[in-house]
């Protein structure tokens, strides 16, 4: 039989630590905004070979912190939001430039277009 140890045990105050917001306490909610560059082509969960529609991407996800009770007694942390929606090559061809990309290799990596501006995910 597997004992777990001190250092596997998780506990509620594990998930807590992450919303540490300035050295005198705890926010109650987390916000992440990732911008990101996909490849082109990939393989999916499944095995199977995907072409992304378009390569630039912004993800955001939006945390909140819970504190336990009868009816939240082992996951405190709730999803407000979730997104993963396109940039448009404008956007980020202009944020691109100014990290010192060069016009050929955003060319290069930036794939892809959508007719509509709908996510991708949207979790609300």
């Amino acid at each position: 039989m597997h004992q777990e140890n001190q250092s596997e045990k998780r506990s509620v105050e594990d998930f807590r630590s992450i919303f540490y917001n300035d050295g005198m306490g705890y926010g109650n909610r987390i916000e992440f905004e990732v911008d990101m560059i996909s490849p082109e082509t990939g393989t999916d969960h499944l095995g199977q070979n995907a072409v992304a529609t378009i390569t630039s991407l912004r993800y955001y996800l939006i945390l909140s912190y819970r504190k336990e009770t009868d009816e939240i007694p082992s996951n405190p942390i709730e999803i407000l939001l979730e997104e993963l929606k396109l940039i448009s090559k404008i956007e980020i061809k202009r944020t691109l430039k100014k990290t010192g990309a060069t016009e050929k290799w955003t060319n290069s990596v930036l794939k892809g277009h959508r007719q509509n501006a709908r996510a991708f995910i949207e979790t609300l």
